[in-house]
């Protein structure tokens, strides 16, 4: 369940990646800020479309050597509590492939590591159009 202050989060980054032009506007009037990001830096995460129609590999940056990756998708913008959470995979593997995704729809997806001393926290989430 997320808490409100995910929620918020969550929403007023929908609202400024709708909206780059207004985004810093957005942020402060919400009473959050811009993180700038490196180019240079690796990114925790990645979406790809695998050439198949309603279909997507997510592929994370693992947080351990022996650590299992949970998955989320967000499938409605107005619900933030409708993250649908995927099986974990037994096999460390750090990447998945998502099928009968709906076409046309804007997603949201997130991960977190799985280890030994517990759940890391939700990546950021990601904002991709299914085609």
């Amino acid at each position: 369940m997320l808490t409100l202050a995910e929620q918020m989060r969550v929403m007023v980054q929908t609202t400024v990646n709708g909206n780059i032009a207004n985004a810093a506007e957005i942020a402060k009037n919400s009473g959050m800020t811009i993180k700038m990001i490196n180019p240079r830096q690796n990114k925790q995460w990645t979406a790809h479309y695998t050439g198949n129609p309603g279909e997507v590999e997510l592929s994370a940056k693992v947080k351990a050597a022996r650590a299992f990756t949970q998955w989320q998708c967000l499938t409605d913008v107005n619900d933030l509590t409708t993250w649908t959470t995927y099986p974990i995979d037994p096999t460390l593997k750090s990447t998945t492939v998502v099928k009968n995704l709906p076409l046309g729809k804007v997603l949201f997806f997130r991960y977190r590591s799985i280890l030994k001393a517990g759940p890391s926290e939700w990546s950021e989430a990601i904002k991709l159009m299914i085609v």
